[in-house]
């Protein structure tokens, strides 16, 4: 449920997972909190607790390296940074400043470089709208930028340049908060939408917060990392909350919070879980939306970096919800926007909304250990991973505190994070954890 942190704990440069799971040219780090739990995830071999917000542009070599074949030349530019894909998901525009009249230009993402292949370009004016891609590339990870000439024909490149458009300048944005005790039904005015478990008194509880606080919204919220085997309860939720809305109760939408990484042999299943999961979100997003309800999903931020079918687990949960809360769950301002921009900037392409939920709660201090995979050794054991035996070293451990993941006592920050201006068009607001909280922030 959402009133609990998110065990697995992602960086900020998180390695990108295919469908079976493997960490590949990364480490292995072992998480330790500090009720003795434990649990691993990959990560990149250089890993850094600094977290530097996305410059607003990037621009690569203009070297390109050139082959010639048949009647056509290739110009392909490296787009890369340090050796890794580029993770151009944060840029909105491509410009590309030279003469290249007539030529042919083309994006590669690593699965159309590992097939040789590349994806077709429209310029305007030498500019291309990155947003339109995502469809059709990995934004997250270009490689090449390829141009396609007649053989007699030279081209000049000036520059080539990837930038983000201005900072969306909003009004304070009103907030949003999970209920769980059925006693509280004032809040102040900035609360504007309430997400409410469905529990005994849940119709009593609705009623008297909405007479409570006029013009608010209602979300009837609910879940549990077993759905994911059986969501028929879920699916009597929403009828439920659809037979409450036409006896005229303001119900405005459905919220699932369901976290099947949390299931107890969730390692050893993790491709077949997700799909399960998948499978539940896109039937429960068809019923909501049959039943006139809006339909919300809360995820951990690092859901951008798993990978089901070749394409971002995110990104699909993006795609079938109304509306996605991210657990970006740190304490640090610049952090949160750092791990959620990748989903941001997902969700204004396809013009989808994102609340950031702000965790308020007290958390335990973990201990993490690094290990990476080092293919030069002998495989001795595979007990730890179902699919990859490579051997694993331990490299270093470190603390991470729980005061650098909840704003809990550091109410400060909080307000600072309420006022940040977060420069994506999908934004629509923070969601505090809980409304036990709501008290000390205003």
């Amino acid at each position: 449920m959402a009133f609990k942190s998110a065990k697995i704990v992602f960086l900020a440069t998180m390695t990108f997972l295919q469908a079976d799971i493997q960490c590949q040219n990364n480490e292995w780090i072992d998480l330790v909190s500090s009720n003795g739990k434990k649990w691993m995830e990959c990560v990149p071999p250089s890993v850094s607790v600094n977290f530097k917000p996305s410059s607003q542009t990037y621009m690569p070599s203009i070297h390109p390296t050139v082959y010639h074949k048949d009647n056509k030349v290739l110009y392909i530019f490296d787009l890369s940074k340090n050796g890794k894909f580029l993770n151009a998901a944060k840029y909105d525009l491509l410009q590309i400043d030279g003469n290249y009249t007539g030529c042919k230009v083309a994006l590669a993402d690593r699965n159309y470089f590992q097939k040789e292949d590349n994806y077709p370009l429209i310029l305007k004016d030498g500019k291309s709208n990155l947003s339109a891609l995502f469809s059709h590339l990995d934004l997250r990870l270009l490689k090449y930028l390829v141009m396609i000439a007649p053989k007699h024909q030279n081209i000049k490149i000036n520059s080539i340049k990837f930038s983000k458009r201005a900072s969306v300048n909003k009004t304070q944005l009103p907030l949003s908060t999970w209920i769980w005790n059925p006693q509280k039904t004032h809040f102040p005015h900035r609360i504007e939408r309430f997400y409410i478990q469905i529990r005994h008194g849940f119709k009593e509880l609705t009623q008297n917060i909405l007479y409570a606080n006029s013009n608010n919204e209602v979300f009837g919220l609910d879940g549990s990392p077993d759905n994911i085997l059986d969501f028929k309860q879920l699916e009597e939720d929403i009828v439920y909350l659809s037979e409450l809305k036409k006896r005229g109760i303001s119900i405005e939408g459905f919220q699932i919070d369901v976290e099947p990484y949390l299931l107890p042999n969730f390692k050893k299943n993790e491709t077949i879980y997700y799909l399960k999961y998948l499978n539940m979100i896109q039937k429960l997003s068809h019923l909501a939306h049959e039943k006139n309800l809006k339909f919300s999903i809360v995820i951990p931020f690092w859901f951008d970096a798993v990978y089901i079918n070749q394409r971002s687990l995110a990104y699909q949960v993006v795609d079938l919800a109304d509306e996605t809360v991210l657990m970006s769950y740190r304490s640090n301002p610049k952090e949160v926007i750092v791990i959620s921009e990748d989903i941001l900037s997902y969700a204004q392409a396809k013009e989808k909304k994102v609340r950031i939920g702000m965790e308020m709660k007290k958390i335990e201090d973990e201990e993490h250990r690094l290990y990476r995979q080092d293919k030069k050794l002998p495989c001795i054991s595979n007990h730890l991973f179902q699919k990859s035996c490579t051997p694993l070293v331990f490299v270093r451990s470190y603390q991470v505190k729980g005061s650098s993941i909840s704003f809990y006592k550091q109410y400060e920050k909080a307000k600072e994070l309420l006022k940040t201006q977060i420069p994506y068009h999908s934004f629509s607001g923070f969601v505090i954890h809980d409304s036990e909280a709501v008290d000390v922030l205003f």
